[in-house]
């Protein structure tokens, strides 16, 4: 139980775990009845499902980023799973279905951390291509990414993009509703854009930039830019190295710059109140500034060692003397 609860504190304060469940889950000795029944999304009825069956997107997963895409039209259908263990949702997002709807896939926030639990053992049929298989790769990779918290699988997500003359902001949520954002230009105006809904959670807007710059867009809650104009501009405008910007800088504080195509300066070091800087060297000035992070203090040897020892001592004494 101690491991298990090492368990629970590690995906609270920041850590994953992915847990595909075969019979076991089921059990009366299931992981579920540990400690981690704090976080795991979903709980087990006790029984089994033997049939062959269809792992399919649910409504939620055709929106989500970690299934979306996965059902390609046209593509050949997904083979069959034939075992799988009955359960309830506790709290979570599920993404995939198996036999009456039950759920298969279900991702879970959990305190600082995240966990997603597949309610079956035989993913494995995909990899073997097993009635023509399925996503596996796709599926797992995106599930992983998802728990280190990826951002491009983040189900909520503000970004935009450069089209020519205008700026093309989408917003990504699992309701894909309506939403308005505020796009702040170059020269510090504020503008409300509205973004409509569009297929699978996307919410889409297209904006007329006025002028060259850096727009910022927000939601209130996410915030994102996108760029009008050449690339560089300015600061492409003077590439060239030079040390005309910081040495005035160095001089003042009674520095100074060096090429290190000139070589290595000598280095010294001078009093605080000393020029740092000279013809070929450097100074680095000694300011003797400590700081004790902390004492700790081990005993030689135990108290029963130095008895023993001091014991011995007189032992040898009292025979040298007796002789």
């Amino acid at each position: 139980m101690r491991y298990f609860s090492n368990l629970l504190s590690y995906v609270e304060g920041g850590g994953a775990i992915f847990v595909a469940n075969g019979p076991e889950y089921a059990e009366p000795l299931s992981i579920f009845r540990t400690p981690l029944e704090q976080v795991l999304p979903a709980s087990p009825t006790g029984t089994i499902s033997s049939t062959g069956f269809v792992p399919a997107l649910t409504e939620l997963g055709r929106r989500h980023p970690v299934t979306q895409g996965l059902e390609q039209p046209g593509a050949a259908p997904w083979g069959r799973w034939f075992r799988m263990v009955d359960n309830r949702v506790v709290d979570g997002q599920v993404l995939l279905s198996g036999p009456g709807e039950q759920p298969l896939l279900v991702l879970k926030r959990a305190g600082e951390g995240r966990i997603a639990e597949l309610m079956s053992d035989h993913v494995w049929l995909w990899a073997r291509g097993v009635e023509g298989g399925g996503p596996y790769q796709e599926l797992l990779r995106r599930s992983v990414h998802w728990l280190m918290k990826e951002p491009d699988l983040e189900e909520k997500a503000l970004s935009a993009r450069s089209d020519g003359e205008d700026i093309i902001v989408e917003r990504r949520s699992l309701s894909g509703e309506q939403a308005t954002v505020t796009v702040t230009g170059p020269d510090g105006s504020e503008r409300t854009l509205m973004l409509n809904p569009r297929a699978n959670g996307i919410a889409e807007g297209r904006l007329l930039a006025t002028e060259a710059g850096l727009y910022r867009i927000s939601d209130g809650e996410d915030e994102t830019v996108a760029g009008i104009g050449p690339v560089g501009g300015h600061e492409l405008s003077r590439i060239m190295p030079t040390d005309q910007i910081v040495r005035d800088v160095a001089q003042k504080t009674g520095g100074g710059t060096f090429w290190l195509e000139d070589g290595l300066p000598d280095i010294r070091h001078p009093s605080k109140q000393a020029t740092a800087a000279g013809n070929g060297w450097m100074g680095l000035p000694q300011r003797r500034a400590s700081r004790i992070e902390d004492i700790a203090q081990t005993a030689l040897l135990p108290a029963w060692a130095w008895a023993a020892l001091l014991a011995g001592l007189l032992a040898l004494t009292w025979r040298k003397e007796s002789r």
